[in-house]
């Protein structure tokens, strides 16, 4: 008798042995890859895991792991500018970033008295902002949700009340005596990041919904006191969302008005994104070249250099070249903000004298160091993202680093005493807009 044997038996049976060596090929590599990494992680750190795993099967008792992890992401911090992010964190600090908001829009100053409640920032086109509030009013009552009205005694009383709030009517004003009431809702809104004013009006990026544009307002600001015809003054907050884009639309605001001269305020202009920063430091460097000008190195780990460069320097798009700028600053203006100072010096834009800084500090922050993002996002990944300090940030020309020193009066800069959060007076402008009143 003939065994019956199918035509490809043979080949089936091979195929089968084949792909089972395969498979216990690939789950040795596998475990040989996890305990060899597992064997090259710090004896400590393994103690750790085998002592959170005994813990979390044995303790008898509520163990929030959590929480613990929290903590630890939280210690492994190497300075003060490095973080982890969870993916929920990272997407909102995105979102921020790119001027994405939601809230009224203002913080308080949490150094003055405990009875005292003042204004430290309105983020521009925040509600807040369109409400009419300003930096440096102090808030003397306020109600929420419609409720009654109480006279400020105790700032803790009065964030935990409009952190809980939905709406709140605020009455404010740089004093006692001139005071107006301001209502604002909790909303979502996009951020802006300059503004502009002159001797005959001022304009800010204002919108209820979508991109803010260049709008004059009369209502709260009005005209810059104190300036010449040949003056413009421009405030930049901050390196992100549309900053870019918005300096610009003041410079060209600046020349299509007539103006030659600029009082460019970085106060507490804590910096930013680098892509940001460089195409407003092209329109600021005066002697930078037309195509492709260096902004500014950046030096990591083992000397590794970057340069960034703009695709083109247009000073001369929007001043002349008997143009004069004065720059004020103060110990929070820092990174993007003491980088575009550095290629205006650099470039021959400013001096050191055209620089204000406070008198009680004398200096700039001294940021002069930046960060990258490293993301989680690999096989078993949980979208974490760590933030960075990955290398040093220099000038473009001289490769000055001002990390830890800043610039100030030890340079050369003019030094007015003046506080951090000025109010309806603004002492260290009014000394800019003197010094270019005045002939050289």
């Amino acid at each position: 008798m003939k065994r019956s044997v199918h035509p490809n038996g043979n080949k089936t049976a091979q195929w089968i042995v084949i792909a089972a060596v395969g498979a216990v090929l690939v789950v040795g590599a596998f475990l040989a890859g996890w305990f060899g990494r597992y064997a090259a992680i710090d004896p400590r750190m393994r103690g750790f895991l085998w002592a959170v795993d005994v813990t979390e099967k044995n303790f008898n008792g509520e163990f929030d792991e959590d929480a613990l992890y929290e903590e630890l992401y939280g210690l492994l911090s190497p300075d003060d500018f490095s973080r982890h992010y969870t993916a929920e964190e990272y997407a909102e600090a995105e979102k921020e970033a790119a001027g994405e908001n939601e809230g009224y829009g203002l913080s308080i100053d949490g150094t003055g008295a405990e009875d005292e409640v003042l204004v430290a920032l309105v983020v521009g086109n925040s509600p807040a902002y369109r409400a009419g509030l300003r930096a440096g009013m102090r808030v003397y009552a306020w109600s929420a949700d419609g409720g009654e009205e109480r006279e400020t005694a105790s700032r803790e009383e009065f964030l935990a009340g409009v952190r809980a709030a939905k709406s709140c009517t605020f009455t404010a004003g740089y004093s006692s005596e001139n005071t107006q009431t301001y209502t604002v809702e909790r909303k979502a809104y996009l951020a802006s990041y300059c503004y502009y004013a002159d001797s005959d009006g001022s304009f800010a990026f204002l919108s209820e919904s979508g991109k803010p544009v260049l709008t004059e307002v009369t209502e709260r600001d009005g005209a810059l006191r104190g300036a010449d015809s040949a003056t413009a003054y421009l405030r930049l907050d901050g390196f992100s969302g549309n900053a870019a884009q918005e300096l610009k639309d003041c410079l060209l605001k600046m020349k299509d008005r007539g103006r030659e001269n600029l009082v460019l305020d970085l106060r507490s202009d804590g910096g930013g994104a680098l892509d940001i920063l460089v195409p407003i430091a092209a329109h600021l460097s005066k002697n930078a070249p037309a195509k492709s000008p260096l902004i500014t190195t950046a030096r990591y780990k083992g000397g590794r250099e970057v340069r960034y460069t703009a695709s083109a320097g247009d000073y001369y798009s929007y001043f002349t070249p008997s143009s004069r700028v004065m720059v004020l600053a103060d110990e929070n203006t820092a990174s993007a903000s003491e980088c575009l100072i550095g290629a205006m010096i650099d470039y021959g834009t400013i001096g050191y004298g055209d620089i204000v800084v406070r008198e009680e500090t004398g200096r700039t922050y001294g940021k002069g160091i930046m960060q990258s993002h490293f993301y989680n996002t690999g096989p078993g990944g949980d979208g974490g993202v760590m933030k960075l300090t990955v290398a040093t940030v220099h000038w473009p020309l001289s490769g000055k680093c001002i990390q830890g020193i800043g610039v100030g009066v030890s340079d050369g800069a003019a030094a007015v005493s003046a506080p951090l959060i000025h109010g309806e007076e603004d002492d260290m402008l009014a000394y800019a807009l003197g010094r270019l009143s005045s002939p050289l």
